[in-house]
């Protein structure tokens, strides 16, 4: 707005609250039984192009063989692309797909999830980090838009540039084998969220 002539003094940046049931604890067992794994990274959100899905496959390859990657959400136009192509990298056995969720079934994948990977070209302001933070996991997201003023990487969660495989692959690494420091930027995570609940925001607004 400031580069299209708006003086900064009369901008104002209120951001979309999350919803009280948003921070409601998922059911973990939930979570795992969906997932088909016990630990598993996590993508929620469409699948399409801009959300950066494919380059999040090929990032996930090089995890170790008893990583698993779950997506959930409608198709944008990947879900074909994405099967055949974890049909090519022999991935079919740790790779699920489940489409839609409803929320409670959301929040048990996010609750079970090792972490939140949304790896997209552009987010107004991601939600989802939100939730994922408010069932206190750690999330990797592309340094691009407002995921690069939500996440303070390293200390609630990694940032990537998008398009960075390599990257996207050593944060995916660095939060898979090193649980204590997931848990620890989940937790930092859950604060930033409490700054988002309704009770605040409205007022601001």
């Amino acid at each position: 707005l400031t580069r299209r002539g708006i003086p900064s003094e009369k901008v104002r940046v209120v951001p979309t609250p999350l919803s009280d049931s948003g921070y409601t604890p998922g059911d973990s067992n939930m979570g795992r039984q969906l997932a088909g794994a016990d630990r598993f990274v996590l993508y929620v959100g469409r699948l399409h192009r801009e959300k950066g899905v494919a380059h999040l496959l090929d990032a996930f390859v090089r995890l170790p063989a008893n990583a698993h990657l779950v997506f959930a959400g409608p198709d944008g136009g990947m879900l074909a692309d994405l099967r055949q192509r974890t049909e090519a990298l022999h991935l079919s056995e740790r790779v699920r797909f489940l489409g839609p969720v409803a929320e409670d079934e959301k929040r048990a994948l996010l609750a079970a999830s090792a972490c939140l990977a949304l790896p997209s070209f552009h987010e107004a302001q991601g939600l989802t980090i939100l939730e994922a933070w408010a069932q206190s996991r750690p999330v990797i997201a592309t340094r691009v838009g407002a995921l690069a003023e939500l996440v303070v990487d390293g200390k609630n969660g990694l940032l990537v540039p998008y398009g960075d495989v390599r990257g996207l692959a050593k944060a995916l690494v660095r939060l898979w084998n090193n649980e204590d420091a997931g848990q620890r930027m989940g937790r930092q995570g859950r604060l930033a969220a409490e700054g988002y609940r309704l009770d605040r925001l409205a007022p601001e607004l």
